[in-house]
């Protein structure tokens, strides 16, 4: 048997009273345990192999109901949608297993562009002060005007082409947007507000795909564990994979992560009862 004392450390830590009846050492001890995770490394070999038992089995039965959030009806599937300045859209179903993921350097008039906006706004931002804001209002607003005109036929032809193929009919989008986002030019606001408004113009224009569009918060959605759900940034990687630092769990794509909490999130506020846009 593999002895991961990382694991151990955290089930003990989240070991309620009521679980450890099925760890073969005494109450008084695993509460000494839970309070001193680090006291392990004092414990016999025996006592540390019916931890890892136990570790092993909780990871087993955890696995198992990870993606157990899955939200498919026969009229409606759900998945989450994460959206991105680099990685353009990233879509996951309830159990990550139905993926699509859209770079933006795979579209070069979309990268070319958004670089385009980014130094013009860079430039103006330069040369604006508090005082003659309002002056500079309108070439804002030109920019951000320009940036959509140039995207927006590129980015309608991907998402009939990459999305709504892969996601026929019935489907309901759950769009992660950034509640605490005031700039309307932010390069990243803009480019989900156009994403959304292209899919809902997509399906007024299509009634048979009977398909839809709902946002909920993204706050924390990319640093978010979907097994112990726990945040911490320092789970997302330097090479865009995710590695929990609380628990075992990990992806290859933390943006898959990211779309799949956006999803689940959703479900959470529609198991709840509460409306959302």
């Amino acid at each position: 048997m593999k002895i991961n004392t990382k694991e151990i450390k955290h089930v003990i830590t989240h070991l309620k009273a009521k679980d450890m009846h099925r760890i073969e050492v005494s109450n008084r001890h695993l509460r000494h345990l839970r309070a001193n995770p680090d006291s392990i490394y004092q414990c016999k070999l025996s006592t540390i192999m019916k931890l890892q038992n136990y570790a092993n089995q909780e990871k087993n039965r955890q696995n198992q109901n990870i993606v157990t959030q899955t939200y498919q009806t026969s009229e409606k599937t759900y998945v989450g949608v994460d959206i991105g300045v680099s990685n353009l859209i990233t879509i996951s179903n309830g159990d990550m297993t139905q993926t699509v993921k859209l770079k933006t350097k795979t579209y070069p008039q979309i990268k070319k562009a958004i670089k385009q906006y980014n130094d013009a706004i860079k430039h103006i931002q330069k040369h604006v002060s508090k005082r003659k804001f309002n002056t500079y209002h309108q070439d804002f607003k030109h920019a951000s005007k320009k940036l959509i005109r140039t995207i927006e036929p590129t980015l309608n032809k991907i998402l009939r082409e990459n999305i709504i193929t892969q996601f026929p009919k019935n489907t309901v989008y759950i769009v992660g947007i950034n509640h605490l986002q005031i700039n309307k030019y932010d390069t990243h606001a803009l480019l989900v507000d156009c994403i959304i408004n292209i899919l809902r113009r997509i399906f007024d224009e299509s009634p048979k795909l009977n398909g839809s569009v709902l946002t909920v918060n993204e706050r924390k959605t990319s640093i978010t564990c979907p097994k112990c759900h726990k945040a911490n940034h320092q789970s997302r990687t330097s090479n865009n994979q995710f590695d929990c630092k609380y628990c075992d769990f990990k992806h290859k794509d933390d943006d898959v992560v990211a779309s799949f909490n956006i999803l689940n999130n959703y479900l959470k506020i529609k198991k709840a009862g509460v409306k959302h846009g």
